[in-house]
């Protein structure tokens, strides 16, 4: 279906938009001194956002100027991808919201990687490192409050699950979830406990009496080096992303903590 619209084969168009927006928080520190010249087919789109950071760079009323990388320049009706995108388009263009999706993402995922290609240095500082600050605490997001803080929802929401009314009607007294910021810092502990044990239980070699031989550590090992890699790089973290890896080091951590005080006694015996 995307390779009809866009005339390239695409897993998604969520990819080629993501990039471009994860390129963008380290491209608004490239200098015009530092500014390099892009291929034929990115200079329009480029000097969309070079004027854009002109107008907005070092503007503490700006909303891009006011906080860490998000998702911002894919969502947000200002950014210079959405208007770059509105501008093009053609009138009278038949493409629907998924359509125009699919005519963007291949052109936004060459500007991301010209960007990251040609400013590895920008965007390990002001992209790579900041998503390493978020693994370490991953921030709760909308999560923190149950609906966003909303007490209704919109049509399509109470048309899909059958609800009565468009108004929430909820249990807790509070709806802001003080227990999920919790989960932030246990991801902390948990990314450290897991490598601590790892290394004691290979240097105790439990692996020659316990369940958990060398090549489970070896899949566990290489399963957090590409979860981390992929989620550094790839996305912008927040908690929901890890949920399912701090379950998986959770589980595992004591495990193989069991093992390694049973090992620890047979030694002092």
């Amino acid at each position: 279906m995307y390779y009809q619209i866009c005339q390239k084969h695409i897993f998604s168009p969520f990819s080629g938009w993501l990039l471009a927006n994860n390129a963008l928080y380290a491209y608004r520190y490239v200098s015009n001194e530092q500014h390099k010249t892009p291929p034929r087919e990115l200079e329009n789109l480029d000097l969309q956002v070079r004027d854009y950071f002109d107008s907005t760079q070092n503007n503490p009323g700006h909303l891009m100027e006011q906080g860490e990388t998000y998702f911002h320049f894919m969502w947000i009706s200002t950014s210079p991808l959405r208007a770059y995108a509105k501008k093009s388009i053609q009138p009278g263009s038949k493409l629907k919201d998924l359509g125009k999706w699919a005519f963007f993402a291949p052109i936004f995922k060459d500007y991301g990687w010209w960007i990251i290609k040609n400013y590895p240095i920008q965007f390990s500082r002001y992209y790579l490192f900041a998503n390493v600050k978020r693994y370490s605490l991953p921030p709760v997001e909308f999560l923190e409050s149950y609906n966003s803080g909303l007490n209704e929802v919109p049509d399509y929401i109470k048309n899909w699950f059958h609800y009565k009314s468009n108004i929430l009607s909820y249990k807790v007294k509070n709806p802001v979830y003080t227990i999920l910021p919790l989960y932030s810092i246990w991801s902390a502990i948990i990314n450290i406990q897991i490598l601590l044990f790892i290394i004691i239980y290979v240097w105790l070699k439990c692996y020659r009496y316990y369940p958990i031989k060398l090549d489970v550590l070896l899949f566990l090992s290489f399963f957090g080096l590409i979860n981390f890699a992929f989620e550094v790089f790839s996305t912008l973290i927040s908690l929901r992303f890890q949920i399912f890896s701090i379950w998986i080091f959770t589980c595992f951590s004591y495990i193989l903590l069991g093992c390694i005080i049973i090992q620890l006694k047979k030694t002092d015996a």
